[in-house]
């Protein structure tokens, strides 16, 4: 799919180019770089010796040799300084320059790690966040599978603030957290819990009522999706890249009447055209699936549709974040 999150060792990725997160001399020094380096072999540290110096936010190419990619592609990102001094603009080039050299190569995929997320001091959080929003951002209007690798689940986080909010909502006590912030989670969860007994969640406000129409009872899953794409006025090309679905699921879904979707494929689907709950439960039936409240990942969507939230990209870090799989992947 489009984009992936998984925990794996980036030089285990088979993909078109992998991303070094390097320093300006482009050599070794530990972490992210010394492993790719230590897998490609010498002739790797040969060929960034003789390419000099680049940039914060620059990509440099240079051959895969020993890994099993075709590229190794090597940025530069910024040291944090508190945030004021233009960080996350200088991060989101290291990933907007290598996904358009991506684009120039012709490629069709490509990993990148978690850039700056270690030695140079970036938080977790906000690491996370640039990484995400670049990618996503690229992929609005682009074709590209792109897998951004976690080695260590630790360098990986959600807001802070939207962490604790979903523990609350899903009743899990947070994990690396103690003081005030802990006092702030029980806060929450009781507060939850005084409301669960008096209120039932609200629709959003986004309700499209107004907009789909009800359909046949026979309907098929094929035939209800695109039914609602037409009636929404979105291209399907958009909707599919909503999704965070490959094209070529899409084409066959859209070439078979009778095609059966995996539940993650037809929640990205739902996810993609802003169904409110019930119309989200409506389709999801019409493969043969529904909601519940005993099933952690569903949840999860629900607390983000219930806040009319349909980034599919943010969902599917919170789902990262809680160990659940991720919507779209096939």
């Amino acid at each position: 799919m489009p984009l992936r999150i998984v925990t794996d060792d980036i030089t285990r990725i088979r993909a078109d180019a992998i991303v070094n997160a390097s320093n300006r001399r482009l050599l070794p020094t530990g972490g992210v770089s010394l492993a790719i380096h230590r897998a490609a072999g010498p002739e790797l540290l040969e060929e960034c010796r003789a390419m000099g110096e680049c940039g914060v936010g620059e990509v440099r190419v240079t051959a895969g040799y020993g890994l099993g990619c075709r590229y190794v592609f090597h940025t530069v990102g910024p040291r944090w300084e508190g945030g004021g001094k233009g960080e996350s603009e200088r991060l989101a080039s290291c990933y907007g320059s290598s996904l358009e050299k991506a684009l120039e190569l012709n490629l069709e995929s490509i990993a990148f790690p978690l850039i700056c997320s270690g030695t140079y001091g970036y938080p977790r959080a906000n690491a996370t966040e640039v990484a995400i929003t670049a990618i996503s951002s690229f992929l609005e209007s682009n074709d590209l599978d792109v897998c951004l690798v976690i080695y260590n689940k630790d360098s990986f986080a959600l807001d802070r603030d939207e962490y604790l909010d979903l523990c609350a909502e899903l009743d899990i006590p947070p994990r690396g957290i103690d003081g005030a912030e802990l006092e702030s989670y029980f806060e929450r969860s009781s507060c939850r819990m005084c409301a669960a007994e008096e209120l039932e969640y609200a629709a959003p406000s986004s309700s499209l009522d107004d907009i789909i129409d009800v359909g046949p009872l026979d309907e098929s899953f094929q035939e209800m999706l695109f039914r609602m794409i037409r009636e929404l006025g979105i291209s399907e090309v958009e909707c599919y890249r909503r999704a965070n679905i490959d094209r070529r699921l899409f084409s066959k879904i859209r070439s078979n009447s009778s095609y059966q979707p995996s539940k993650s494929t037809a929640l990205a689907l739902g996810i993609a055209l802003r169904l409110p709950p019930a119309l989200l439960d409506e389709l999801l039936g019409k493969a043969g699936y529904t909601l519940s409240d005993s099933i952690l990942s569903d949840k999860i969507i629900m607390y983000y549709v219930y806040q009319d939230v349909y980034d599919i990209h943010r969902i599917n870090e919170a789902l990262y974040a809680f160990d659940q799989a991720l919507l779209g992947s096939l």
